[in-house]
């Protein structure tokens, strides 16, 4: 019995497929039995949130390898941090406050990805803006280049604003015994001179060795000062403005159009016409180029680092003036950042500025007036769905910059942002990443962020390629498992588990299969979150509004047969259980499960050898404490002989199927039971036993029902195959694994005193609600309902059966099931049924 759950036609189903397995755990190795329990691993308060904030929590897994695996916890308003394995709470600082948390609700808004020390936190009510926080605005200036002048070389000047034009035209010194150049810094030197006096500069400014000057051979009647201009004078450049600030316009020539010296005002058509050195921190646009399809673009001369230390001047590609340079840090993403061990802070995250560009040649990223609908880590970027696309940021681990490194090409390293091109609305919800791609959930369509075969994840060849068409409502994101992923399918009452994965050809077409199409009315809608645990080939849907259900799928795949196992089983925690999440650690999963106004981390390792072996767990318990666990004390009362028990947790009210448990060490340092004894509630956190608890070790909890149905049997040939033949159950004979001890219960269908009619999805032979008296002798056995009890323990396991237990009754009439018998354990290995059977119908 080792498939789980088949809701077909007992004719359709496999043979080792069951009707009802309630906290059960199969494996084609041990068969079936009971689920491993949960040990407590602490008690918090529900700190400054109510009972109504945890409508809908979300528990999000931050593994940070070995400084430790935390479960943070997202409530509404509050964020909290769990370390799983050392059981405590981590301090979490907001020095932005918490006001990016306010009325958003957590399973519906948020999504989250982690990388490196920080999880990044987005939520879907918040539309992506820029701040108003821009660029320098632009300076009105204008500039000289004095790039070289030689003996006699005529210069014109002409400085225009408000419509008057003044002009002024020079002519440098004569010199003897040639025409050679001047030095570019007394040129400019001269200009500058003349501009701002109308007057030749003195000889020594000169470079001439006769005795000449440099004429002025026109100049307008006023100074370029008086007339509002300011000239300063700079190596071989000279900077004009004006003390108004007021738009200008400067001309400059030489006599033979050399460009000897020219001017330079706000453009410049190529790179190439911008001196070497220039006015420091002025900014000159680059023109667009036609025949290279290279976009205007703005440069900015430096001569200073970013520590403001001197340095060799150089050109610098900078955002054009006035262009919007910040995202809105209230509207992007936050994170939660480890900022030591066990020591984490909550906040807005300094997003890279724009360095280049305008709003026209480099537009801002797509999600800008989007929101983010999923976040996703890949090839060093972190990746942002929207409603149709994607966006990454920039490779080589540059997580926080989304803008280009460049106007003039389109690096590898850049960002890419992709939006689809199809006429169809896609609307993407959630995102997994499949092997290394990162796949996109719409729903009613998967795309997938694809590059051609041997190349890396870059603008230059990423490509948005739809891969399938599958239903996907938003329910629950979809998750990665090793190379395939898992999602959801739709559903009012009930959900399906699908397996997604890539095909290896060129449009990397997906394929998905339903895993859960045996069961189609047993997962309960809406599936909150899944988990995975791939070294146990276990899947895990936490689901319904009351969120104590997790419905769990346990499978086994082979090289040469497939998937041989593909086993459904539901997991029930007590009736006010709300589990926030789970966290997967290796084999072991931490439950963080509010009860009242506490929280509570639990544990239940589901590592294989706990369910059979020397290191089997024979005891069956939830919220499992030991004797000597911090907290637990116990005082004897002299008078009666009675023992009073405290707990380090609450208890509910009545208090059911808890358990004190006797335990021996085994051989392999395992504990086994020896003997169970009764507890009464007396307050809170107090019991009462008669159990002499100073005399032996042991454990207390609660033990959750297990129950186990197998199916109706039907008559088959040598071939498997159901023959439709009248057939009656004569004998049941169990083949017992290693147990501790169960009931095994046979009776008649027909005559069962708790038939009722069922709801859909419902067990059609087991009622679904939990039997709080389950392990209180029952009084509706017996001859008189058709229906008889029976108390089975085994030592070691069996290859067959002990002993065969007689019965009488049509084959779809007879129900056997199988339960634990308080806290103990049991596994089943098979059951034997003898038949006497009809000759089939041949219609003839």
């Amino acid at each position: 019995m080792a498939n789980g759950v088949s809701q077909q036609s007992p004719a359709m189903r496999l043979r080792d497929q069951v009707e009802a397995s309630l906290n059960a755990r199969a494996t084609i190795i041990t068969g079936i039995g009971p689920r491993t329990g949960t040990d407590h691993q602490a008690t918090f308060d529900l700190g400054s949130n109510t009972i109504a904030d945890f409508e809908n929590p979300l528990q999000i897994d931050f593994d940070r390898g070995p400084d430790g695996c935390y479960a943070v916890l997202v409530t509404k308003g509050n964020l909290r941090v769990f370390n799983v394995e050392e059981g405590i709470e981590c301090p979490v600082t907001f020095p932005s406050g918490k006001s990016w948390l306010v009325g958003i609700d957590p399973f519906e808004d948020l999504r989250y990805v982690a990388a490196g020390d920080y999880l990044f936190l987005s939520s879907q009510k918040k539309t992506i803006q820029m701040s108003a926080t821009m660029a320098p605005a632009e300076v009105e200036e204008a500039f000289i280049y004095c790039r070289a002048s030689n003996y006699e070389d005529t210069t014109s000047i002409q400085l225009t604003h408000g419509g008057l034009t003044y002009s002024w035209r020079v002519k440098a010194p004569k010199t003897t015994g040639g025409n050679g150049p001047l030095a570019a810094a007394n040129v400019a030197k001269a200009v500058a001179t003349i501009l701002n006096s109308n007057a030749a500069p003195s000889g020594a400014a000169v470079d001439s060795n006769d005795g000449t000057t440099w004429v002025v051979a026109a100049a307008p009647g006023s100074t370029a000062a008086a007339l509002g201009y300011s000239i300063v004078q700079n190596g071989a450049i000279i900077r004009i403005t004006r003390a108004d600030g007021a738009d200008f316009e400067v001309n400059c020539s030489d006599q033979d159009n050399a460009k000897k010296v020219y001017h330079i005002q706000r453009t410049v058509p190529k790179l190439t016409e911008l001196p070497a050195s220039f006015w420091p921190n002025s900014i000159i646009r680059v023109s667009s180029n036609a025949e290279t399809d290279a976009p205007e673009y703005w440069v900015q001369y430096r001569e200073k680092d970013e520590n403001n230390k001197k340095i060799t001047g150089y050109w610098v590609e900078v955002p054009a003036p006035g262009t919007p340079i910040r995202f809105d840090t209230q509207t992007m993403p936050w994170a939660l950042k480890a900022t030591a061990i066990n020591a984490f802070e909550f906040g807005p995250l300094q997003w890279d500025d724009r360095q280049i560009g305008s709003v026209d040649t480099i537009p801002e990223p797509s999600f800008v007036g989007q929101s983010i609908n999923d976040m996703f880590f890949v090839g060093g970027r972190l990746g942002f769905v929207t409603f149709d696309g994607c966006v990454t940021s920039r490779s080589s681990d540059q997580p926080f910059n989304f803008w280009r490194e460049t106007s003039t090409q389109l690096l590898d390293t850049d960002p890419i942002d992709i939006i689809s091109g199809g006429a169809e609305s896609l609307a993407f919800h959630s995102t997994a990443v499949v092997g290394n791609e990162p796949v996109f959930f719409s729903n009613k369509t998967q795309y997938v962020l694809a590059v051609p075969s041997g190349e890396n994840l870059s603008p230059v060849v990423a490509d948005l390629k739809p891969s399938a068409s599958y239903q996907s409502p938003r329910s629950a994101r979809p998750i990665p498992y090793g190379n395939v992923c898992y999602f959801v399918g739709p559903g009012d009452q009930f959900a399906s588990i699908h397996m997604f994965e890539l095909g290896s050809d060129e449009n990397r077409t997906g394929r998905a299969k339903n895993v859960s199409e045996h069961v189609p009315a047993y997962i309960k809608a809406p599936v909150k979150q899944l988990f995975g645990c791939q070294s146990e080939n276990l899947l895990f849907c936490l689901s319904g509004e009351q969120r104590r259900e997790v419905f769990v799928y346990q499978f086994l795949d082979t090289d040469d047969k497939g998937r041989v196992q593909s086993a459904w089983s539901l997991w029930t925690f007590a009736a006010g259980d709300q589990i926030c999440g789970i966290t997967v650690l290796n084999r072991n999963l931490h439950f963080l499960i509010r009860r009242g106004t506490q929280l509570h981390l639990e544990k239940m390792n589901v590592s294989s050898d706990r369910l059979v072996g020397p290191t089997a767990d024979l005891i069956v318990m939830d919220r499992r404490i030991p004797k000597n666990a911090p907290g637990v004390s116990w005082v004897r009362d002299s008078y009666d002989g009675i023992y009073t028990m405290t707990l380090p947790y609450n208890l509910p009210s009545p208090l059911d199927s808890y358990f004190i448990v006797e335990t021996e060490l085994n051989s392999a340092g395992s504990r086994q039971p020896v003997n169970v004894h009764a507890v009464i509630r007396v307050s809170d956190n107090q019991v009462k036993t008669t159990a002499q608890l100073d005399d032996f070790d042991f454990v207390f909890g609660r033990a959750p029902r297990v129950y186990i149905e197998p199916s109706e049997q039907v008559a088959r040939n040598t071939n498997g195959d159901a023959t439709f033949a009248d057939a009656a159950v004569t004998a049941l004979g169990p083949i017992l694994g290693q147990s501790a001890g169960l009931v095994m219960r046979v009776g008649s269908k027909s005559r069962r005193r708790y038939a009722k009619l069922l709801s859909l999805g419902q067990s059609l032979r087991n009622s679904a609600d939990d039997h709080n008296d389950m392990f209180t002798p029952p009084n509706h056995y017996g001859a008189g309902t058709g229906e008889y009890i029976y108390v089975l323990r085994s030592e070691a396991e069996e290859k067959i059966p002990k002993r065969f237990f007689k019965t009488a009754g049509n084959a779809n009439d007879i129900l056997v099931a199988f339960e634990n018998n308080g806290p103990l354990s049991f596994r089943i290995a098979g059951l034997i049924y003898r038949m006497a059977v009809k000759d089939a119908y041949t219609g003839t």
